[in-house]
């Protein structure tokens, strides 16, 4: 799943639809994991989709799951479960 379906998933529904595709995966780790970073930044994104961003990267950046990738800055084509970020040291 990457960022830009999230995104546009949550701009033609509610954040409660977006959650419930995840039933269809029970078993599916990352994608639980992901759910529940959804479920807890809701009551945010649901308000301002533009948070999206902010919320995934700010609760998943210091604890992921493996199997959900960080998009590198500048990487084209990405097909990350989260925007690209600059994880790098800063200057």
């Amino acid at each position: 799943m990457d960022y830009a379906w999230l995104k546009g998933k949550l701009s033609v529904c509610d954040v409660n639809a977006l959650l419930a595709d995840y039933d269809c995966f029970p078993d599916d780790a990352a994608l639980r994991r992901l759910e529940r970073t959804l479920r807890q930044a809701a009551h945010i994104v649901s308000r301002d989709l533009d948070q999206l961003a902010g919320q995934l990267l700010g609760r998943l950046l210091d604890d992921p799951a493996p199997e959900i990738e960080f998009a590198s800055a500048g990487q084209a084509g990405s097909t990350s479960a989260l925007p690209a970020a600059d994880v790098g040291q800063p200057a």
